[in-house]
C-alpha cells in the first residue's frame, strides 16, 4: 500500500506542469532605440515545425515592441533561433520501507492474569525502484543588426525536467528570455515556467 502511495506521488510530481529555467543573456539593448524597430526572422529551413517555432518568437517580438517584416533588405534586426530537445536522462527514485516480523504470545502473569505479548523484529528493508526520465532542453535566440551585423542581444534558455517535447516548450522558454531581455548584459537568472500542454 505504501509504495502504491509512493509511486502515485511521483506520478503527481512527474505531472505538474512546472520546470526550472535558467536564462542567460548579453545584450546591447538599451543602448539602441529599438522600439517599433523592424524585425526579420531567419527560418532555419521550411519545415511546419519551424513555421511553428518562428510564429512563437514573432509573437514575443511583438509583445517586446518590435515590429515583424518578411523585408530583409529594409529590416533593422535579424532574429535567429535554435531549440533542441536532448537525449533523456534516466534517473532512478529509491523508496526504502522497513519490514518487521510481528510475534504474539500468551503471557500468563504471577496473579493467574493471561496478557498477549507482541514482539516487533526487524527484518530489514524493502527496496522499491521508480525509474523517470529527465529531458534537457536549450532554446537560444540573437538579434543581430542587419547593415553592420553585430549582435544586439543573446539570449539563451536551459532546462531540465519531465517534458521532453519541444513543441510544447517553446513558449514557456520564450516567455522566460523574453522576461528578461532589458536586464543587465551577462546575467544569468533561474525560474520556474508552467508547461501545461506536455
Amino acid at each position: 500500500m505504501l509504495a502504491s502511495l509512493t509511486l502515485l506521488a511521483i506520478l503527481t510530481v512527474a505531472c505538474t506542469p512546472t520546470q526550472p529555467v535558467s536564462v542567460t543573456q548579453h545584450n546591447r539593448i538599451d543602448s539602441l532605440a529599438v522600439a517599433g524597430s523592424t524585425v526579420v526572422i531567419d527560418s532555419k529551413d521550411d519545415s511546419l515545425r519551424t513555421a511553428d517555432f518562428d510564429k512563437a518568437l514573432a509573437q514575443r517580438l511583438r509583445n517586446a515592441g518590435f515590429s515583424i517584416t518578411d523585408d530583409a533588405a529594409t529590416a533593422r534586426f535579424v532574429a535567429s533561433m535554435t531549440a533542441e530537445v536532448q537525449e533523456g536522462v534516466e534517473r532512478e527514485h529509491v523508496v526504502r520501507t522497513p519490514e518487521f516480523l510481528v510475534r504474539r504470545r500468551l503471557v500468563t502473569l504471577q496473579n493467574g492474569d493471561q496478557v498477549v505479548e507482541t514482539e516487533r523484529i526487524y527484518r530489514g528493508d524493502r527496496v522499491d525502484r521508480f525509474p523517470y526520465t529527465l529531458w534537457p532542453a536549450i532554446v537560444s535566440m540573437t538579434l543581430t543588426e542587419r547593415e553592420t551585423g553585430k549582435p544586439a542581444f543573446e539570449g539563451e534558455v536551459t532546462t531540465q525536467g519531465s517534458c521532453g517535447q519541444m513543441a510544447a516548450l517553446i513558449g514557456p522558454m520564450l516567455d522566460a528570455l523574453f522576461r528578461n531581455l532589458r536586464n543587465e548584459s551577462g546575467t544569468v537568472s533561474s525560474s520556474y515556467v508552467e508547461v501545461p500542454t506536455c
